[in-house]
């Protein structure tokens, strides 16, 4: 769909990249250099939300306790990976892929679904908005809009 837009597919795939390489300098933070930094957040986000999401929290902030560096620095590759991948046609079906997989477990685990479930959201999150952008970039079996040039072709002979 991205391909037949307004950008066209390289600029669209530029924005994905812009926007998740953005994001991968984002775990540059000071505030994720603190060994049990990301493990805070995990914890404090827990609070208010229904039992599984709050397991799921707790999870998340045992599992990373002291780790707050080195997960910073795991995500900030897979953001890198996500970003990048997306501009060779040979690997784009594996970013995009790539790409939902985190924006839904990062929507899920740390940002609670929006949060919609306390009652306290003001949106749903930006794993949903992801998913779409993905969806929007994903290679046409067909080649990438040839089928519909053919077609717009068509139309105008008649």
């Amino acid at each position: 769909v991205a391909d037949e837009g307004l950008l066209g597919g390289l600029a669209s795939r530029g924005a994905w990249a812009v926007l998740w390489c953005g994001s991968a300098l984002l775990e540059l933070e000071h505030s994720n250099n603190a060994p049990n930094a990301i493990s805070a957040q995990l914890s404090y986000s827990s609070l208010g939300e229904p039992p599984p999401l709050s397991w799921l929290d707790r999870a998340a902030a045992s599992i990373t306790r002291g780790t707050g560096t080195e997960t910073a620095a795991l995500l900030l590759v897979v953001c890198f990976v996500v970003g990048w991948t997306v501009l060779r046609r040979s690997t784009r079906r594996f970013a995009l892929v790539l790409g939902v997989v985190v924006s839904l477990v990062l929507w899920v685990v740390g940002q609670d679904l929006g949060t919609v479930l306390t009652g306290q959201a003001t949106d749903i999150g930006l794993g949903l908005p992801m998913v779409l952008l993905a969806l929007a970039l994903w290679p046409r079996a067909d080649g990438g809009g040839q089928r519909s040039q053919a077609a717009l072709g068509d139309i105008s002979r008649r």
